[in-house]
């Protein structure tokens, strides 16, 4: 099973940023930001509606967790790339209306 964000524009567009599998953000993503005391990313494994009011909070977590994956070494990682995308997914439903998002 993955995860991944999915976008629905109000357009009838649509995006899909894959995350991993569910065993990787299980695995990986899920314990680091638990022991950073983060939120949202804990919650990406499961299913996490993505809305005005926590689009800035999830962008804050993903800055910290990104940071953390260059503090242990693994800027190289893919998970970094993968965080990279997702911010500028994210990023893109700042100014925009109509919009509607998940990710799990």
């Amino acid at each position: 099973m993955s995860v991944s964000l999915d976008i629905d524009w109000p357009n009838g567009e649509g995006v899909e940023v894959f995350l991993g599998s569910l065993r990787q953000l299980e695995e990986g993503w899920t314990p680091i930001a638990k022991a950073l005391g983060l939120e949202l990313i804990p919650n990406f494994s499961r299913f996490i509606q993505v809305t005005p009011k926590n689009l800035e909070p999830m962008l804050a977590e993903l800055v910290i967790y990104r940071a953390e994956l260059v503090r242990m070494g693994l800027a190289d990682e893919a998970d970094v790339s993968i965080v990279d995308r997702l911010v500028a997914a994210l990023v893109t439903l700042r100014d925009s209306e109509g919009w509607t998002a998940t990710i799990g």
